[in-house]
């Protein structure tokens, strides 16, 4: 008769092994886990300041409207102020007369608008002077509040080098009211304009607008010893929210700067000469 075996033991081991391997990889990825949540932890609590903060400022702009009003750049002021306001030019920086070929047909007698444009597609800028007409309305016929207009540098350079400048056709009077610009001072200074009389003095704000109350702002900026890229900031106060509204170009910087190293020619039948007002 056969004796029983004797069981070894093994087995009971390998059973052993596997819940000592099993335990090392629950307790190592136990400690990933941990690891991972502690890690996003620490990324949310530095986003809480930056990114988190952005898009709770971009939520709050959708859900409460932080633009309560409309603003509007007159084209056809910008296009035509060379002609019916005061003596802005079209400065071609660092460009020769040769550069721009011959005067276009008729230039004398050109729509300020075609002008322009013709100015525009040879990089022309403005110099030294910009001016812009601003329509700024209410969205609703509650009022809101205009509590301040601020010019804001982006850049400031030294003028232009060289260059052409191709003074306007003429200039007429300025109309009262307009707010004029010194794009030379840091900060750039806002006065209030009195036509021609040359009587500025601080701007007293604030100015109320709503859906059928408008206001014009007629803003004439000067750069005599810069070349500047600027913007305007518009502050207003509606419903309990405050907020800025920027204003520029068609979301370009407008651009002006001074003509002391350029020289100015005007149109001669087919060529340019060198002058300064028109004949």
């Amino acid at each position: 008769m056969r004796r029983p075996r004797k069981k070894t033991g093994r087995p009971l081991a390998n059973r052993r092994a596997r819940k000592i391997r099993e335990t090392k990889l629950s307790t190592l990825r136990k400690w990933l886990i941990g690891l991972l949540v502690a890690a996003l932890a620490a990324t949310i609590t530095n986003m809480t300041t930056g990114a988190i903060s952005s898009l709770i400022a971009t939520i709050q702009k959708k859900l409460i409207n932080e633009d309560p009003i409309t603003v509007a750049i007159s084209q056809d002021f910008i296009q035509s102020r060379r002609f019916t306001m005061r003596s802005s030019a079209y400065l071609f920086p660092e460009m020769d007369v040769a550069d721009l070929g011959s005067p276009p047909e008729n230039i004398i007698d050109m729509d300020p608008i075609d002008l322009d444009r013709w100015a525009q597609a040879h990089g022309a800028i403005d110099g030294p002077f910009t001016d812009i007409s601003i329509t700024i309305q209410g969205k609703e016929s509650k009022p809101v509040v205009i509590t301040n207009l601020r010019a804001r540098i982006l850049e400031r350079r030294p003028p232009v080098p060289s260059g052409v400048v191709i003074p306007p056709r003429g200039a007429g009077p300025i109309v009262s009211r307009a707010f004029e610009v010194n794009l030379d001072r840091t900060p750039p200074t806002l006065d209030y304009f009195n036509g021609e009389e040359g009587d500025n003095k601080p701007i007293v704000f604030p100015y109320k607008v709503s859906d059928t109350e408008p206001e014009v702002f007629l803003v004439l900026a000067t750069a005599n010893k810069c070349d500047c890229l600027w913007e305007l900031d518009l502050s207003w106060a509606a419903a309990g929210q405050t907020g800025v509204t920027v204003i520029n170009n068609d979301g370009v910087p407008f651009r002006t700067s001074s003509i002391v190293n350029a020289t100015s020619y005007i149109p001669k039948g087919d060529r340019w000469k060198r002058g300064e007002i028109w004949e």
